[in-house]
């Protein structure tokens, strides 16, 4: 804990949307009062959606909440309903409309249910709006009951279905994306989704591509509705629904890290399987040919509709398994994906996994790139937050802590360095959060044992010089003793950005003897592989380029 004085991206080459740049989660928005659709309107909206004409059924959505957003900030606004956010939230993300089509109409569509989710979110923020109704996860079990729109309720959410009425039976859409190939249908829960989402982020770029336009917009929901909510409901915020329905039984909170720290590896993908039927397929070459028909052909007035009227092969298969979906289906996971491993099929798209091929111990992209570290931290913080308000249901900041190093301290160096650094991931970690996680790595597994224990909650120089500054890691490893480095750099770092550090014969003792000896630690003279001494070499430059950064600090401390 850090005690104060006070309190990058690109487009997507298939699509017109980009992440939305960083923004303060803490400061405080306005939103107005949110007003149901009129029965006529929500009714003729339904239609379209029924018939599959999205993007009419989205034009029309987007004007309404927009019209009615008047200058008077306590004039109500017009929503869709829950089903109606549930089935543009799952149509962002399905396959069948980005990466399984060539169709720019139907990206389009995608696009188009994106922006009226954040356009819902920005106008009545997400407790308005009833985000928490909408995006329920239903999973399917045992002991459950249906109801009437086809959805499957667990035992113990059948009172609070009775009492709020079911997502599906508040404005039932008869369309597939809104039932059996909804996302919500789908995936097992919120966790499962993101395990999947971060693991494409190193398998799949392509499915990726559309699952982080869709996490980074559910991150900010989440951490709007956590701030709204949080001094005086913070059991009914949507981050501690997906939290206290996670799947996982005892090991919950274990299973809701693994999910954020999924890297695609044999046992993340096994754990975190792929959400929609067919995720992986690319577009057939036929659906250019049909396009292009499409565009010549049809003619309204002339009835000439070309193939608009006819299924597309990838909605007839859905179709034809949602028949038999509901009976079948028994357990949580598809069994069709059974046997699914991160080895990538020929028909997957553009899989960074060849056969054969390893994942990358090295590089700042084991954890797939910064949007997708921007994204894993931001969901830390979230983690971070509800433990200090709900400690007695969820997990105490100790505990939680110490998950997290043992998520973060395997991390290679340079992956190691962008989760820790105070200028890696700005806008995504407080610095309470950021010095609590590198005095957690260093206590509970990183600095030798000759270092003392300390009582002494919060970050000062003092404890920086007598506790954690002259000491080595607990192993000869070079990079362990480097990460050890990197850890006492940041914390120093936000001591004098705080201007909390002044230079004293201390100070400088204490920082020259910690470099020394983490050097001598680290020149354990045991004969390596050539590989080992590679990895070694790099190490070794991350050591010693992190000790000069902590002698730069002292230089700039004289007077």
């Amino acid at each position: 804990m850090f005690e104060r004085t006070s309190s990058p991206l690109s487009s997507l080459p298939n699509s017109q949307l980009q992440l939305p740049p960083p923004s303060d989660a803490r400061t405080r928005k306005a939103y107005r009062p949110a007003r149901a659709l009129p029965f006529e309107l929500n009714s003729h909206i339904t239609i379209y959606f029924e018939e599959a004409l999205y993007t009419q059924a989205f034009a029309l959505l987007q004007s309404l909440v927009s019209s009615s957003a008047h200058a008077n900030v306590n004039e109500p606004t017009f929503v869709p309903s829950a089903a109606q956010l549930a089935l543009a939230s799952t149509l962002t993300v399905h396959p069948a409309l980005t990466t399984r089509t060539s169709s720019k109409e139907r990206w389009s569509q995608a696009d188009s249910a994106l922006r009226l989710l954040r356009l819902v979110s920005q106008v009545v923020g997400p407790a308005n709006a009833g985000f928490r109704h909408a995006f329920k996860f239903l999973r399917f079990k045992f002991g459950s009951t249906r109801s009437s729109g086809g959805q499957i309720l667990r035992n113990s959410e059948r009172g609070e279905a009775a009492e709020d009425g079911s997502r599906l039976d508040d404005g039932k859409i008869e369309n597939q994306y809104a039932q059996g190939e909804s996302l919500y249908s789908r995936a097992e829960d919120f966790w499962h989704a993101v395990g999947w989402a971060f693991n494409c982020s190193k398998l799949h770029p392509k499915r990726w591509e559309r699952w982080v336009l869709w996490l980074d917009w559910m991150v900010t929901v989440l951490e709007d509705d956590w701030r709204d909510r949080e001094e005086v409901d913070s059991k009914g915020s949507l981050i501690w629904s997906y939290i206290s329905h996670a799947s996982g039984g005892s090991g919950r909170n274990r299973r809701i890290l693994r999910s954020i720290f999924a890297n695609g590896t044999t046992k993340a993908v096994n754990e975190f399987r792929q959400v929609f039927r067919n995720e992986l397929k690319e577009p057939r070459k036929e659906d250019a040919e049909r396009v292009k028909k499409r565009e010549v052909d049809v003619d309204v007035e002339a009835e000439v509709y070309g193939d608009y009227l006819a299924k597309d092969e990838d909605e007839a298969s859905e179709d034809e398994a949602d028949s038999t979906f509901f009976a079948k289906r028994t357990r949580t996971r598809d069994p069709s994906l059974r046997r699914v491993t991160s080895k990538a099929s020929a028909s997957s798209l553009n899989s960074a996994y060849d056969e054969g091929e390893e994942l990358s111990e090295d590089g700042p992209a084991v954890l797939g790139g910064s949007d997708s570290l921007r994204l894993r931290m931001r969901l830390l913080q979230l983690l971070s937050d509800v433990s200090i308000k709900l400690p007695d249901d969820f997990e105490t900041g100790n505990k939680l802590y110490t998950m997290f190093v043992e998520f973060i301290r395997p991390l290679p160096l340079a992956t190691f360095q962008r989760v820790i650094s105070p200028a890696a991931v700005p806008e995504t970690f407080s610095i309470d959060a950021q010095t609590t996680l590198c005095e957690f790595l260093l206590t509970r597994s990183l600095l030798e044992a000759a270092a003392p224990n300390t009582a002494e909650p919060y970050l000062r120089q003092s404890k920086m010089e007598e506790c954690y500054l002259p000491f080595a890691a607990t192993s000869p490893s070079v990079a362990d003793n480097a990460k050890v480095s990197l850890c006492l750099e940041t914390l120093l770092r936000h001591l004098f950005m705080a201007g909390k550090l002044t230079m004293r014969p201390a100070l400088e003792f204490t920082i020259q003897e910690g470099i020394q000896n983490r050097c001598e630690k680290a020149s354990d003279g045991v004969k390596k592989s050539a590989s080992a001494r590679r990895r070694d070499e790099i190490a070794w430059a991350w050591l010693l380029e992190s000790g000069e950064r902590l002698t730069d600090i002292l230089s700039r401390l004289q007077p």
